[in-house]
């Protein structure tokens, strides 16, 4: 995650906390691969970067043009942005499984 994600710097070794703690919530007893890490993380940057902008008011608010006015990189990725990546991403794996 350090390579693929430069922007997390020092924040890397507690997201990746965060990561085995919600996987646990999520990956149905297996071990991720590390496409999966991946993923989580590259979903979490978004979402964190689509935050950073204001969510759609930051986007100019309306479905027919999609623009993101004074965009700007969130800062980092907060424990909420990884656990609801992994939610989205595998969470319903494992509600369809019951």
């Amino acid at each position: 995650m350090r390579t693929r994600h430069p922007r997390l710097k020092e924040h890397t070794d507690a997201l990746l906390d965060v990561f085995w703690v919600h996987w646990e919530r999520f990956g149905q007893g297996a071990s991720p691969t590390p496409r999966d890490a991946i993923y989580a993380f590259d979903l979490a940057l978004s979402l964190a970067d689509f935050e950073a902008v204001g969510g759609l008011a930051g986007t100019g608010g309306n479905g027919d043009q999609f623009r993101l006015d004074g965009f700007r990189l969130a800062e980092t990725v907060h424990a909420k942005h990884l656990e609801r990546a992994l939610r989205e991403l595998f969470g319903q794996r494992k509600e369809s499984s019951k």
